[in-house]
C-alpha cells in the first residue's frame, strides 16, 4: 500500500498479485455501508473491488467502487 501514489497492492492466495491504483473517482464504501476513505485500507484486511481485471498485467482498471470487508477504526 502506497497512501501518496493511492495505490493498493491486492494478495490472492495461489495467484500473482494485484496492483490497483485508486483514484479520487473510486467509491470507498465502509463495511457499515456509509463512505470511507483511502486512509481507512489496513495491510492484509479484506476487500471487494468492482472493476475490470487485466490479467496478463496483473492490474485493475475502471474500478468504481472499493468495499471494505472488516471494521474500521474511526
Amino acid at each position: 500500500m502506497d497512501s501518496a501514489a493511492r495505490v493498493l497492492v491486492i494478495d490472492q492466495p495461489g495467484r500473482p498479485s494485484i496492483t490497483l491504483v485508486v483514484s479520487t473517482s473510486v467509491h470507498i464504501i465502509e463495511q457499515d455501508g456509509s463512505r470511507g476513505d483511502f486512509a481507512d485500507f489496513l495491510p492484509g484486511h479484506k476487500v471487494a473491488i468492482t472493476g475490470n481485471l487485466n490479467t496478463r498485467l496483473n492490474s485493475m482498471f475502471d474500478v468504481t467502487t472499493i468495499k471494505i470487508k472488516y471494521a474500521t477504526v474511526g
